[in-house]
């Protein structure tokens, strides 16, 4: 990798199909720090966002967004709780 090296994504907030968050250990899960997956229906196809402070609240933010902007599309209805650590 390089030192200065950036690249910048963005995705319509209608083309979010799914929003996954993850803890991965027991460091980042005490400190409530993880990754967000969001799934989308554009080129690329899947967003991660690395180490994101509270990624629970963020999953939550970005659903109850998606679901005020386009009711009839949901994605809370789809949502689910796993804990297979």
């Amino acid at each position: 990798r390089r030192l200065f090296n950036r690249q910048v994504s963005e995705q319509r907030i209608f083309r979010v199909q799914d929003v996954t968050s993850e803890s991965v250990g027991l460091i980042p899960t005490i400190f409530k720090f993880g990754n967000v997956y969001v799934q989308t229906a554009g080129a690329r196809e899947r967003f991660m966002f690395k180490q994101v402070p509270q990624p629970e609240k963020v999953k939550q933010i970005i659903i109850d967004i998606h679901d005020e902007l386009y009711p009839q599309k949901r994605l809370r209805n789809k949502t689910y709780e796993s804990n297979n650590g």
